[in-house]
């Protein structure tokens, strides 16, 4: 988890900020200099003609790659495949954009379209990084009001799989409030406009919110954002009994924490709405962002996958390392932080009122992982992470869909091995308590009965696309498979 971050642009809102309440670039869209990716080494198009996820559990070779740049080169290639499938920055763990057929990079569909200042709707393509899309949006004056903790996907994968960030004020990315238009590609090659002002629009578009990649090639969306703005983030250790205080959703426009396995303590991060300056330092910035949090990270965890049994001590000394944080910076850079280590993801949505007990059965797992008799041996080498969302409204399959919901994050560095047995007992338990795992990580139980309405999702799907063209391996396996049979994820 994140203490500093990046120092703020100091050119925020000019330049672009055109004249007049609604600013309309059509097809010229707003070009803006691709940010730093940390993340590209060793995953995406690694090989000729080879793809990898980022966290290196999916491999394909697709029959062909597209690099659309153009609507019109998108609407051709849907026309004239048979199966096709877009990838962006693969980012999600499970096999969701696995393919044998054609494969669409989406790298080249980016830049903002339009942007309405009165309403604060801003349109934008598909394609652009979540990273790029701050950048420039912060110029013309906006932010997305909570998002997840990486940049790096594309936007159509983000709301695909519904993304979240944290704070009760606000559902996933792919809720109604969020997400109020999309442009897709449907199998006939033809742009279909979806908005919510038009009630005919609706059923399409609580369905294709969360998509999973299978309502055609989408174009654009439509976002609504808030005028940009500085948080404060306060960051310090605490017992993890007062981690679920119900006064920290209620006080706060942000709030989440690890927790350490091995120990009695977790790391609580509190981010509100300020209007006081910037208050970060480079230093402390890099040794927070960069070094702590990503290179001395990885050296501890490279040498704990060699040696497990110091994963205790590790985690000890590693939560007594973050001294008490307070800073103030825009909004995107305190919700977000650098990701330069793959690790294996496992999310589960849960009901609120559960995430106590979720807690506690996983610190029982970890004891009887680490320490009993008759298991597999396996000592976790990560932070839990634990994040709230109000429930999403305007979706058919989000897992936030109709419930208050408390995400619940454990992940594994990828050189470690043995996690599969204490990720395959802990998703159990969490489904028990009425869990739905995130469509982008990974999991292991076929899913579709947590969700009420994925019968209506299909059927809608269905109807959308009847010869299958934007059909997936993916959800083949998920309706074929009461769980994964041949000892790998979904």
């Amino acid at each position: 988890m994140t203490m500093n971050r990046r120092k703020f642009l100091k050119a925020t809102s000019t330049g672009l900020l055109l004249g007049g309440t609604s600013l309309a670039l059509g097809a010229r869209v707003l070009e803006v200099p691709s940010a730093a990716a940390d993340e590209r080494d060793a995953y995406g198009f690694w090989r000729k003609g080879r793809w990898r996820n980022w966290s290196h559990n999916v491999e394909m070779r697709p029959k062909e790659i597209l690099r659309p740049t153009r609507i019109e080169q998108l609407q051709e290639a849907v026309l004239k495949s048979p199966k096709i499938r877009a990838v962006g920055s693969g980012h999600s763990i499970s096999t969701i954009a696995y393919t044998e057929d054609t494969l669409v990079n989406t790298d080249g569909l980016s830049g903002i379209v339009s942007l309405d200042r009165e309403r604060g709707l801003v349109t934008v393509r598909g394609g652009m990084k979540l990273r790029d899309f701050n950048e420039a949006i912060t110029r013309l004056g906006f932010c997305i009001p909570s998002t997840g903790d990486t940049t790096y996907q594309s936007l159509a994968g983000l709301l695909s799989t519904g993304t979240h960030g944290t704070g009760m004020r606000w559902g996933s990315c792919s809720d109604e409030e969020s997400l109020v238009g999309m442009e897709i590609v449907d199998p006939r090659g033809e742009l279909v406009n979806l908005n919510a002002d038009r009630p005919g629009d609706l059923e399409l578009l609580r369905a294709a919110r969360v998509s999973l990649g299978s309502f055609g090639m989408v174009n654009t969306v439509t976002l609504k954002v808030a005028p940009v703005h500085n948080l404060e983030h306060v960051g310090h250790k605490s017992n993890v009994n007062e981690a679920f205080d119900p006064a920290h959703l209620r006080d706060n426009d942000h709030y989440e924490f690890a927790y350490f396995p091995f120990t009695d303590s977790v790391y609580q991060f509190f981010r509100n709405r300020t209007e006081k300056p910037i208050d970060v330092t480079k230093f402390g910035t890099w040794f927070h962002e960069v070094f702590l949090e990503n290179d001395l990270a990885k050296i501890l965890l490279g040498v704990t996958s060699l040696i497990p049994s110091l994963n205790p001590a590790v985690m000890k000394a590693f939560v007594n390392s973050f001294p008490e944080a307070r800073e103030v910076d825009r909004a995107d850079r305190v919700m977000t932080i650098r990701r330069k280590t793959p690790t294996h993801l496992m999310e589960v949505a849960l009901p609120i009122e559960n995430g106590p007990q979720a807690l506690e059965i996983y610190r029982g797992l970890v004891e009887k992982y680490a320490h009993g008799k008759n298991v597999d041996r396996f000592f976790p080498n990560l932070p839990l992470q634990i994040r709230f969302v109000r429930a999403d409204r305007g979706t058919l399959i989000s897992c936030a869909e109709g419930r208050d919901t408390c995400w619940f994050g454990l992940g594994s560095y990828i050189k470690h091995r043995g996690w599969e047995p204490m990720f395959r007992e802990m998703e159990k338990e969490l489904i028990a308590l009425g869990g739905r795992p995130h469509w982008g990580k990974m999991y292991f139980t076929n899913p579709l009965a947590l969700h009420e309405r994925f019968g209506e999702w299909e059927s809608i799907r269905r109807k959308f696309d009847p010869q299958g063209k934007f059909a997936s391996r993916y959800l083949e396996r998920i309706r074929t498979l009461a769980s994964s049979e041949d000892g790998s994820c979904f």
